[in-house]
C-alpha cells in the first residue's frame, strides 16, 4: 500500500515546488509522516513529512508543521522511517523493444538445461497463458568460447521435450539454437497442428526419439516454418507487455523517461530498405496507456511531445 502511494507521489515531487507550511492556505488529502524525505533542497535536503493535495505537493517540513494541514478527510500514512524521493528519469530508454523483450527469455548465456528451465519458469509466470515464450540462440556464448579453444568435441544441449511441457503446460514456447536449429513445446506443436505422423517438408526434418516420438528439435525448414507461424505483433499483445514494463519501472522508482517513438500513421506511408525503426516505440502505444488511465511515467518523446 505504502508503496503504491510513494509511486503515486513521485512524479508530483519531480514537477511541484516544495512550498512552506505557512504558504499552504489548503489542507492535505493525504500526508505522509515520520518519513526520511529527500526535498532536492540544498537549504533543507531532509524532512519528515510530506503534504499533498490531489497530485501536488503542498508542503515538506516537520511533523508538527505539516500536521497543521491535516483536514477531516485527510488520509495520513506513517512511513516508520522508510526513505520518499522525487521520482527518477530515465534519459535514453528502448520501450518498445523492452515490451518485445517480456515475451522473451535470454538465451545467448545458456547451455544448460538447469538455466533455462530457471528463465522459462520465470517467463512461465509473467506471460498471460497461452501467449508465446520465445527466446534465441541458445548455447551461442559456449560455442563461441569452444571454438576459441579448439574444442572440436562439444556440442550444444538438447532441451527436454517432458521437461520443458512441465514448466509450460499452458503456453507455447520456440527457442532458437545458435546455429539456427529449433526447439518447441508440445503446446507449440498443437498450435501448428503438427504431430508424430505430419511428414518432414522438403530441407527440413522433425528429430525423433527411438520410438517414433517427437523430441521437440526442428531442423532446417521445419524451424524456419514454425517461426513463419509466430504471429504478427498487435496493439493488444503490446499492452501486456507494455503494463508489465511500466510496474518494473515504478518498482525501481522511475516515473518517467525519454524515449524515441514514431508516429505509426507515418511510417505507413515510407518504404524502407531495412527494418530502420527496430528501436523505436510506436507513439499510440503510449497513447492507448494514457487513454487507458495506465500510463505511469511520463514520457518525452523524439516528437518533443510531454505526457
Amino acid at each position: 500500500m505504502v508503496r503504491r502511494m510513494l509511486q503515486a507521489l513521485a512524479p508530483a515531487m519531480i514537477v511541484a515546488g516544495l512550498f512552506s507550511p505557512a504558504a499552504a492556505a489548503e489542507t492535505a488529502t493525504l500526508i505522509l509522516r515520520h518519513g526520511d524525505v529527500w526535498t532536492v533542497d540544498p537549504d533543507r535536503p531532509h524532512a519528515q513529512d510530506v503534504a499533498v493535495r490531489g497530485d501536488r505537493i503542498l508542503a515538506v517540513g516537520t511533523d508538527p508543521e505539516i500536521m497543521k494541514l491535516k483536514g477531516l478527510e485527510t488520509q495520513v500514512v506513517d512511513l516508520k522511517g522508510a526513505f520518499v524521493l522525487p521520482g527518477l528519469i530515465d534519459a535514453h530508454t528502448h520501450f518498445g523493444n523492452a515490451v518485445e523483450s517480456f515475451f522473451q527469455i535470454r538465451l545467448v548465456d545458456v547451455d544448460d538445461e538447469a538455466l533455462l528451465a530457471e528463465r522459462l519458469k520465470t517467463a512461465a509466470r509473467e506471460v498471460p497463458k497461452g501467449l508465446w515464450i520465445t527466446g534465441y540462440d541458445w548455447s551461442s556464448a559456449a560455442a563461441v568460447a569452444a571454438k576459441k579453444r579448439g574444442d572440436k568435441v562439444w556440442k550444444p544441449f538438447q532441451p527436454n521435450l517432458a521437461e520443458i511441457d512441465a514448466i509450460a503446460p499452458a503456453h507455447p514456447v520456440l527457442l532458437r539454437r545458435y546455429d539456427g536449429a529449433y526447439f518447441v513445446n508440445s503446446k507449440g506443436f498443437d498450435y501448428a497442428h503438427i504431430d508424430k505422423n505430419t511428414p518432414d517438408p522438403p530441407n527440413g526434418h522433425y528429430d525423433k526419439d527411438g520410438k517414433c516420438e517427437l523430441t521437440g528439435v526442428l531442423l532446417g525448414a521445419t524451424g524456419e516454418r514454425m517461426a513463419e507461424i509466430m504471429p504478427a505483433q498487435s496493439r493488444a499483445r503490446d499492452l501486456i507487455g507494455a503494463r508489465a514494463m511500466l510496474h518494473q519501472l515504478n518498482a525501481f522508482g522511475i516515473t518517467g523517461i525519454h524515449d524515441i517513438s514514431r508516429v505509426e500513421e507515418i511510417s505507413q506511408t515510407k518504404l524502407f530498405r531495412t527494418a530502420v525503426e527496430r528501436s523505436t516505440t510506436d507513439l499510440g502505444l503510449f497513447k492507448d496507456l494514457r487513454a487507458r488511465g495506465e500510463l505511469t511515467v511520463r514520457v518525452y518523446d523524439r516528437n518533443n511531445i510531454a505526457h
